[in-house]
């Protein structure tokens, strides 16, 4: 009897699973995670001149956090829990709900700086790219 119940069992499972996956990306190009953008960035790039400057990146979404943020082979886990982040260089600010602040400082490296902010909603996630000239 336990026997017929567990190959019943493993039959159901294997065959919900094999209909449950669907490989039909219509819905979900250029996204990454799942569901809809939950963000909605104004801009997903940034360029600044090596001069000092800032920029304002706006959202649609307002239920969003900093997940992290890259530059120079530096990942800093942010998960959230800091709506300033400030560097030598670079500083990238939560505003508001659905205001971001992106500040650089002058440029005398000679080289170009680039930053990875990624942002989190649940399971969907977003980039914005910032780039200061040489």
């Amino acid at each position: 009897m336990k026997s017929i119940f567990f190959s019943a069992f493993f039959i159901f499972l294997f065959t919900f699973t094999l209909f449950s996956c669907n490989d039909n990306n219509d819905n979900n190009d250029n996204k990454d995670g799942f569901g809809p953008d939950l963000i909605g960035l104004s801009n997903k790039s940034v360029n600044f001149t090596n001069e000092k400057n800032s920029a304002i990146v706006k959202t649609k979404g307002d239920w969003w956090w900093f997940a992290t943020i890259s530059y120079s082979g530096i990942i800093i886990p942010i998960g959230g829990k800091k709506d300033i982040i400030q560097e030598d260089w670079f500083s990238v600010e939560k505003k508001d709900k659905n205001t971001i602040l992106i500040s650089v400082e002058k440029n005398n490296t000679g080289n170009k700086r680039n930053v990875q902010i990624t942002l989190e909603a649940g399971n969907y996630f977003d980039y914005i790219m910032v780039t200061q000239n040489k």
